[in-house]
């Protein structure tokens, strides 16, 4: 959720730890209990990677997402999720898409012996319902067709995060807005594995945020402008840019 909201929020170049310590909190019988906080730029205990260079604003931003997965879980009901609710919580379809892929991956598969994962969260009240198995598949069918159409399009940019598992990747350097997330078809699928740091051009059904910025796309053709080992290289002679 961190490295997605960042990279959608800002266009600074941020040095990302190799990985993030969520601090174990306890243990009782037949449960875990994991506490996640996203602390203050420089002020992060042993241990705890440190994310400088990001704005107060990122932080929050950050700091909101994660605690959003509570809401999430509260709207999904026994057979359906309140879109409703969702899209009046997250007005940014990119953040609402993000957090919604996070907590579908939250959600227990039941192939290693989990029942359900209950999630708490502050200011998320009444306590989320708890993820099952019946919400992960509930959740991946929502997730399946997320977009309320505002309008079609085509937009250019270079290609800096994916997740093949969602059908998911992010361009950012798009002319008039800082990034956008893009929802593919199992039939793009090679196509997505070779375009990562690669320039493309992609089309088709985008929702816009509420500044009516385009902010995620439902993806009907993907055009690579320039690949991958030529794009960075071009990019190296040129000097610094902000992409």
């Amino acid at each position: 959720i961190a490295k997605s909201i960042i990279s959608l929020s800002t266009d600074d170049r941020i040095r990302w730890p190799a990985e993030l310590d969520p601090q174990l909190e306890g243990l009782s019988p037949g449960s875990l209990v994991v506490g996640i906080s996203i602390r203050d730029p420089g002020k992060s205990p042993l241990g705890q990677p440190d994310l400088p260079g990001l704005s107060d604003s990122v932080i929050e931003s950050v700091r909101g997402a994660v605690r959003s997965v509570a809401t999430v879980a509260r709207h999904v009901r026994e057979n359906d999720v309140d879109t409703a609710a969702i899209q009046s919580a997250f007005p940014d379809p990119a953040i609402r898409d993000t957090v919604m892929v996070a907590t579908s991956k939250l959600a227990p598969t039941g192939r290693k012996g989990i029942d359900s994962v209950s999630l708490y969260a502050r200011d998320v009240e009444p306590p989320a319902n708890p993820l099952t198995q019946r919400s992960r598949r509930v959740l991946s069918k929502a997730l399946s067709r997320p977009i309320r159409i505002s309008g079609e399009g085509t937009f250019e940019g270079v290609v800096r995060a994916i997740d093949l598992d969602a059908r998911r990747f992010e361009v950012r350097g798009v002319e008039g807005t800082r990034a956008i997330r893009c929802m593919y078809e199992p039939a793009q699928h090679d196509t997505v594995k070779r375009i990562l740091d690669a320039r493309v051009q992609v089309s088709g059904s985008y929702e816009t945020a509420q500044n009516r910025q385009p902010r995620f796309i439902a993806v009907s053709s993907i055009k690579t402008l320039a690949d991958p080992q030529r794009y960075l290289f071009d990019k190296s002679q040129r000097g610094p840019t902000n992409t």
